[in-house]
C-alpha cells in the first residue's frame, strides 16, 4: 500500500487527486481524465503489473477515462527511485487519439483567430 504522500505525488502527475481510502474502490487518483492505483513495492512482477494495468484500464473505461499504475519501487533509503507509469497498449493509443484531437481543435482555432 502507497503512503498518503506518495498517492498525492502519482496524483499529481496526472492532474488529478487523491481518492480518500473509504470511497476508493480500489483507486488511488481520480482526475478528469485519468484514474489509477499507486504501487509502492520493492518488487513487482511483470504479470501483477500487467494484470493491475488491465484492471485500471477496464475501470477507466467504463467511467470514460484512461486508466494509469503508477510504480515506484522501495529502494535502499539513499536511492533515489522514479516513479514509472504503467499504461495498457490500448489505454496508449485512446489517449493519443485524445490528444491528436484537441492539439487539432486548438491548432484550428488559433488559425481561424489570425485570418
Amino acid at each position: 500500500m502507497a503512503s498518503k504522500l506518495e498517492v498525492r505525488s502519482a496524483a499529481a502527475l496526472k492532474g488529478s487527486h487523491r481518492v480518500p481510502r473509504a470511497f476508493a474502490e480500489s483507486l488511488d487518483f481520480r482526475g478528469k481524465l485519468w484514474l489509477g492505483q499507486v504501487a509502492h513495492a520493492r518488487t513487482l512482477s511483470l504479470a501483477e503489473l500487467e494484470r493491475r494495468a488491465l484492471d485500471m484500464e477496464r475501470l477507466a473505461f467504463t467511467r470514460g477515462r484512461l486508466g494509469a499504475l503508477v510504480v515506484k519501487r522501495r529502494g535502499d533509503p539513499t536511492e533515489e527511485t522514479p516513479r514509472l507509469v504503467v499504461v495498457t497498449e490500448a489505454t496508449w493509443r485512446r489517449f493519443h487519439a485524445r490528444y491528436a484531437q484537441s492539439v487539432l481543435l486548438s491548432t484550428t482555432a488559433e488559425e481561424g483567430e489570425h485570418q
